[in-house]
């Protein structure tokens, strides 16, 4: 999570919230809620000159991270992770089953944050990985 002075110094910058937000909108892969993507159109649309809402800074903070591009869970590269889990797909619900298929079929090496948070779900829910085991993921370089 980015620290209050960094979301500080980005909410009292207009351009850098327009910035930021138009980046995020053109992101691939981030799967937006309706919401999220309601926000980020109106925050690449933001003119100031008064500082962003504490909330809207958290949002906007948290959004950015999501969308960053891992390339690895502790070692476990992304795609030996997705490998195992698409060999134990059978036993998972449709929903989940499909996004490990369509991950295989991709063949990635990094994920955006949210999309291996979600993998690494997955994985302990097969068992793949230990629940209290699930480290910090490190940015793709």
């Amino acid at each position: 999570m980015a620290s209050h002075i960094e979301m500080k110094r980005l909410a009292e910058d207009a351009t850098s919230v327009r910035t930021t937000a138009a980046f995020l909108l053109t992101a691939d892969d981030c799967e937006w809620t309706d919401w999220e993507l309601d926000f980020l159109e109106h925050m690449a649309r933001w003119e100031g000159p008064e500082a962003l809402s504490m909330r809207q800074r958290e949002v906007l903070s948290d959004l950015r991270e999501r969308s960053e591009l891992l390339r690895d869970w502790r070692g476990i590269a992304v795609a030996r992770l997705v490998t195992l889990c698409w060999q134990a797909r059978l036993d998972l619900d449709e929903p989940d089953e499909d996004f490990v298929v369509a991950l295989n079929d991709r063949r990635p090496t990094s994920l955006r944050r949210g999309q291996l948070h979600r993998l690494v779900a997955i994985a302990a829910r097969l068992g793949l990985i230990e629940r209290h085991l699930q480290p910090m993921p490190r940015a793709a370089a």
